[in-house]
């Protein structure tokens, strides 16, 4: 019987000028039982390893995933990108981060290397993790109210405020569970 198990290990430092994730995808096999069988085993074999982040081209970070070591930049350079999370789903790659507009961040989803914006632009913004239940596709982070940081989920898109906007809030990581999202900051 094979099991694909995947961990998410993130590495964030606000102090450094450069931020990762990565997102190991293991594969295990396990024995099974039937007559006269009565050992398991459990061997991790790693197949894959992903890390998010970006790379400075000299005016601008471009937000870029690695697989096995070969980059795939999901930004054009010519404005700021940088990737906070990823979640790997069969054989799609998710990645949760921003992208600047020249004057504001634009929080964002990328499947595949196509992007989704969450936020039109108005006001800054940032996705920090996203993960992938069944079909659906959450992500948290914040969006400036012009003011205040409101802490926000998206659900395939569409944003839900967490706070109220009359204090900075911030949402940094999740777990869904069924049809239970938690969010924590």
């Amino acid at each position: 019987m094979r099991h694909t198990l995947s961990t998410l290990i993130a590495f964030r430092s606000l102090r450094q000028s450069l931020a990762a994730c990565a997102v190991l995808t293991l594969l295990a096999c396990s024995g099974g039982s039937g007559a006269g069988y009565t050992s398991t085993s459990m061997t991790p074999a790693i197949t894959d390893v992903y890390i998010g982040g970006f790379e400075n081209n000299g005016t601008k970070n471009v937000a870029k995933i690695w697989k096995n070591g070969v980059a795939a930049s999901l930004t054009d350079g010519t404005q700021t990108g940088n990737i906070y999370s990823l979640a790997v789903s069969g054989s799609d790659i998710y990645a949760a981060g921003q992208e600047s507009n020249g004057t504001k961040g634009i929080a964002k989803v990328w499947k595949n290397g196509v992007a989704t914006s969450l936020t039109n632009g108005i006001q800054d913004a940032f996705a920090q993790s996203v993960v992938v239940s069944g079909s659906d596709v959450y992500a948290v982070g914040s969006e400036s109210n012009g003011t205040k940081y409101v802490a926000k989920v998206w659900k395939n898109g569409v944003a839900t405020s967490l706070t109220d906007g009359s204090n900075d809030a911030y949402a940094t990581a999740m777990v869904v569970s069924g049809s239970d999202v938690y969010a924590s900051g």
